[in-house]
């Protein structure tokens, strides 16, 4: 395997939002927050110039590295030929079937990624849906993007970006860095976060579609009492006693609700 300063060099291309981890210090913290262990199964999404993959290759584990941009498949191919424990492989986060690796492999992955700003939230979620197979994850976003998503009812960033994560996993926010951290420099700071699946989702929900379109619903017009927001969910539903029934007062307005309070509403719809 190469080392660092050898590893061959590409250009940033915007179409893949691209902004390459170039601090090895950076690198080694999100290394040593994903606590790798001898035989983790490693899903890295976005190797790049593999500034994470590196160290991931010097664990006793297992590292598939995710790359879609075919430049950079072939350098980390080259760049990792004579390493056993890494495995480049060619695709898309947001088509990879993740459920299928784990099944294949028969242990829990672990998921570890610098994500592209653009498509931060949907490979988020993309993961989510996967979390059967998914022990845990450290993610970088935007910091912005990051404080939505571990924000707490109440606060003016809590909303729809902060519902779905914090119901299924524990979140910690564990590290900030500096645009200067990369190549090329973002104009924002990124943030790291650390995710836990839970074995079951932290409050009951009946029907996962009407969660997402309450919460949808509920979000899209913030400054609207709830029970003025959710008609358009069910015209017919008699929203007074739906309310009632929940013991939630239907005057609220959607950033006020605890993501339990979402689940007794959407359960109440079902």
């Amino acid at each position: 395997m190469s080392s660092p300063s050898s590893f061959p060099r590409q250009r940033a291309k915007k179409r893949f939002g691209q902004n390459f981890l170039a601090d090895s210090n950076y690198a080694a913290k999100i290394v040593d927050i994903a606590e790798i262990k001898t035989g983790d199964i490693v899903v890295e999404i976005g190797p790049g110039h593999g500034a994470i993959t590196r160290l991931l290759a010097e664990k006793d584990c297992t590292v598939y590295a995710l790359e879609i941009d075919r430049d950079l498949q072939k350098i980390l191919g080259e760049t990792f030929s004579g390493t056993e424990n890494v495995r480049i492989i060619a695709g898309d986060a947001l088509d990879f079937d993740f459920v299928s690796l784990g099944e294949e492999l028969g242990r829990p992955l672990k998921i570890v990624a610098n994500l592209p700003y653009n498509v931060a939230t949907p490979i988020l979620f993309r993961l989510l849906e996967a979390r059967c197979v998914i022990e845990n994850m450290v993610l970088m976003f935007q910091k912005e993007v990051a404080l939505r998503i571990a924000a707490k009812p109440g606060n003016k960033q809590f909303g729809a970006l902060s519902i779905f994560p914090q119901l299924y996993a524990d979140i910690r926010s564990e590290l900030l860095l500096p645009p200067g951290a990369f190549k090329p420099a973002p104009k924002v700071y990124s943030s790291v976060l650390s995710f836990t699946i839970l074995k079951r989702p932290r409050f009951y929900v009946s029907d996962e579609l009407m969660l997402k379109k309450v919460v949808s619903s509920a979000f899209s017009q913030r400054r609207k009492k709830l029970i003025n927001s959710l008609k358009k969910i069910d015209d017919s539903a008699d929203l007074s006693s739906i309310f009632k029934g929940v013991g939630i007062d239907p005057s609220r307005r959607a950033e006020t609700l605890s993501v339990e309070e979402f689940c007794l509403l959407a359960n109440a719809f079902f």
